[in-house]
């Protein structure tokens, strides 16, 4: 019997590094299962595989695959879950495709409605150019096809077919024991093995915050600059009770009717049989809370924390130019 391999294939902001670190911190427990873990260190003898794909070097991608293969078959394993980033767009597909001929092939993709997704990926480091949320998603809209996950989908059903696809929504209801963490464990084909139910986090920066530090974008060098959002977090003041979405009703709806035909297919594809009544829908009323809350006073924290970080900068330059210590 070949040997499974289980490709989590990472849709960006889609809860990607809470699969990671599922994996990484259950790695021995998930051994005894028979399971071996694929996040960082390629197999011996292979390249990175990330590369590889974005290289397009489809023979290189087949041997990384195949040392992957002998090395499973020497750890008797009974399957291999491997989960890296880059590997979520459509040519990976293809060459990824290259893996059924070592592996008995499963692919896992964990997606959020669209709203949310553009929420997330606006807070992950859009805000730090100084487009604010409403202009961002204005932006993505006009610009955008209509189309945010289903070319990617498309590919891979090309090459795997439905069978072998484990297309999952990051929606509570359908999610095993409303849980994504059992989620997982339940589309890696694990049983009650005692694996551990492990919550969520919500964002390091939330969208208010994000927000408000928007609106000073001279605090960043770009995107990947952290050393501002790194500060806030190591003082352990941001965080907390995940809020409800932070967009307008109108905006809300707006996103969702762009992607209506989007997610007509991908019910109709991935769960005609399953009982999703609300998934896509837009709350009549705003449901955001207004309330004061821990929550809320530490971000007011938060925004100070920033301030002073920015002022202390400041202060540093201004005593280089003037040779001061």
């Amino acid at each position: 019997m070949a040997i499974r391999l289980y490709l989590h294939i990472g849709q960006p902001q889609a809860e990607t590094g809470h699969i990671l670190a599922l994996l990484a911190d259950n790695a021995a427990h998930l051994r005894r299962q028979g399971y071996g873990v694929v996040t960082v260190d390629p197999p011996k003898g292979a390249g990175s595989l990330p590369s590889l794909i974005t290289e397009e070097r489809r023979a290189d991608v087949a041997a990384f695959f195949s040392a992957l293969k002998t090395k499973a078959e020497h750890e008797n394993l009974e399957a291999v879950v491997l989960s890296l980033p880059g590997l979520c767009h459509v040519r990976a597909a293809g060459l990824l495709a290259t893996a059924r001929g070592h592996f008995d092939c499963r692919v896992v993709y964990y997606f959020h409605r669209q709203d949310d997704h553009l929420v997330a990926a606006w807070a992950a480091g859009q805000y730090m150019t100084g487009i604010g949320l409403a202009a961002y998603i204005e932006q993505h809209l006009a610009s955008a096809g209509r189309r945010l996950y289903r070319d990617v989908l498309e590919a891979y059903l090309e090459h795997f077919s439905a069978a072998n696809m484990r297309v999952r929504l990051i929606w509570a209801p359908v999610l095993e024991q409303r849980s994504l963490s059992q989620d997982f464990w339940r589309t890696l084909d694990l049983g009650d093995v005692g694996l551990p139910d492990t919550p969520v986090a919500p964002p390091e920066i939330s969208p208010d915050l994000a927000e408000i530090l928007g609106e000073s974008p001279y605090l960043f060098a770009g995107t990947d600059d952290h050393e501002m959002t790194d500060f806030i977090t190591s003082l352990r003041m941001s965080g907390g009770v995940a809020k409800a979405n932070p967009l307008d009703i109108d905006v809300r709806r707006k996103i969702m009717q762009h992607y209506q035909p989007e997610n007509r297919w991908i019910k109709q594809t991935f769960f005609a049989d399953v009982h999703m009544a609300g998934w896509n829908a837009v709350p009549d009323s705003d449901d955001r809370s207004q309330d004061v809350t821990m929550g809320g006073i530490a971000e007011a924290i938060n925004l100070n924390l920033a301030m002073l970080k920015d002022l202390q900068q400041d202060v540093g330059r201004i005593k280089r130019k003037m040779g001061l210590k």
